[in-house]
């Protein structure tokens, strides 16, 4: 899947920190691989801009246009903000921009909803189970 045609959403999640890590490295690497050369990264914490991420992810790079936007994202920070942040995205989605979503394990609740739902129609989640 990596050598061909990359997705335009990814979602790791797991309590698994090692695959977790080695995942993320495959996907950065093959976004690499296939001009994604701008990488900017997001860490949700308490307070967390949601507008400043959607601005940076509607923004055109003058230079490189493609980037490859990583989201650190807590499940314990899954608020109707970041639902809502989320399925904003998956709406200005463009080929020049993949977005790869680090998150723990998540609970059914979060596989059941909307933008949960929606990720897997336009990308790819990657579950990582423990050993």
């Amino acid at each position: 899947h990596l050598k061909t045609q990359l997705k335009p959403i990814y979602l790791i999640t797991g309590d698994e920190a090692f695959l977790a890590q080695e995942t993320t490295t495959l996907l950065r690497t093959a976004a690499q691989n296939s001009g994604f050369q701008e990488r900017k990264i997001f860490s949700v914490e308490t307070g967390f801009n949601w507008e400043l991420f959607l601005a940076e992810a509607a923004q055109q790079a003058l230079f490189n246009p493609q980037v490859l936007f990583e989201l650190r994202l807590p499940a314990s920070k899954i608020n109707e903000a970041a639902k809502q942040a989320l399925l904003k995205y998956m709406e200005l989605a463009s080929p020049d921009k993949i977005l790869l979503i680090n998150t723990d394990k998540l609970e059914a609740k979060h596989q059941n909803s909307t933008w949960y739902k929606k990720i897997e129609q336009q990308g790819t989640i990657i579950t990582l189970w423990p050993m």
